[in-house]
Formats: C-alpha cells, structure tokens, sequence
C-alpha cells in the first residue's frame, strides 16, 4: 500500500494545531514576504508505526515550502504517554 493510501486508514487521535502567520524580509527581492502554516501537535492511533520512515525522513529533510526561514520542520515522537 502506498504511504499516502496507509495514512488515510490511521485514526488522527487529536489535533492541536493551528494556523500562524511568518513574516520575513527577502535582501533579494527588496520586498517583505509573508508564509503562513500549520504550528502544533498531531497526534495519530494504531498503525502509524507502518509510517516511521517517511515522517524520520520528513524530520531530517524539513518537508514543506521555505526549510531555509525555518519552515517546514518537525518532529516525530512515539510512545504511549508522550507530553
């Protein structure tokens, strides 16, 4: 099963996210830009444990527009009881 297939068919247990707004400056382009994005916590059921190595790979490749202002990152944590 491919991975995005498999992502679907694991439960989102909770969803603590939000939408935040960056602004930065390009030295370039001489103009302020704005990025917006997801910021929080997702957390997911039974089964994403079948999706470890592509979200490790997300976590060390930064996934996402803009890595280089910051944008992008995450971090994966597994375990029962993880604050």
């Amino acid at each position: 099963m491919e991975a995005a297939a498999l992502a679907r068919t694991v439960p989102l247990l909770e969803n603590r996210t939000r939408w935040h707004e960056v602004e930065d400056y390009s030295a370039r382009s001489g103009n302020e830009m704005f990025f917006g994005g997801k910021v929080g916590t997702l957390v997911y059921g039974p089964g994403c444990g079948q999706l470890m190595p592509i979200l490790r790979a997300g976590e060390i490749l930064h996934v996402g527009k803009n890595p280089t202002t910051g944008c992008g990152r995450i971090r994966v944590v597994s375990g029962l009881g993880v604050a």
